[in-house]
């Protein structure tokens, strides 16, 4: 299994949690549910306000040759190693922002993960 990326860790982070429902309704109005799933999944969305062209290209080459299987991604904020794909087909829109200290940078925003 591939492994994330050495690259800068993003300046945003987000993290929801999701476990599906069956709902039926009934005609008197009540509603029965059930859990769909037998266990809660991590969507964790990531941006970087300023990646370098390096960090850029290896964030590229990596989503090419991994869409479509699982990965290790080693969670931002506690370092827990979690077993991800990308959520997306295609990668978020990249920002060219100019020059920083002699090197290009972009900004991304949207980068969806999902635990596997």
């Amino acid at each position: 299994m591939a492994t994330w990326p050495s690259i800068t860790d993003p300046s945003e982070f987000q993290e929801s949690i999701k476990k599906g429902q069956i709902k039926a309704k009934f005609e008197d109005g009540t509603v029965l549910s059930r859990a769909k799933e037998t266990r809660a999944r991590r969507r964790f969305i990531l941006g970087w306000k300023s990646i370098d062209q390096t960090d850029y290209d290896s964030l590229v080459t990596f989503f090419i040759a991994n869409i479509g299987t699982t990965f290790t991604w080693i969670h931002t904020l506690s370092d827990e190693s979690v077993t991800v794909r990308f959520a997306k087909d295609e990668l978020p829109k990249a920002k060219w922002m100019g020059w920083r200290g002699g090197v290009q940078a972009y900004t991304i925003n949207g980068l969806e993960l999902e635990e596997d």
